[in-house]
């Protein structure tokens, strides 16, 4: 069975997420130990310039 990550995108208050799925080629959360910040990175296809 094949395991998919889940997530929500709010920028400015908004819900962007479906806006960007399509676009999205990988993404990757680190949780820190406590103490540390916490790490994502979201990296977008941007072949028309939507995302610049």
């Amino acid at each position: 069975m094949l395991r998919k990550t889940l997530f929500d995108v709010i920028y400015q208050n908004v819900n962007i997420t479906a806006h960007m799925s399509p676009d999205v080629l990988s993404m990757s959360y680190t949780d820190n130990e406590d103490g540390q910040v916490d790490d994502i990175s979201i990296i977008l296809k941007n072949d028309d310039g939507k995302w610049s």
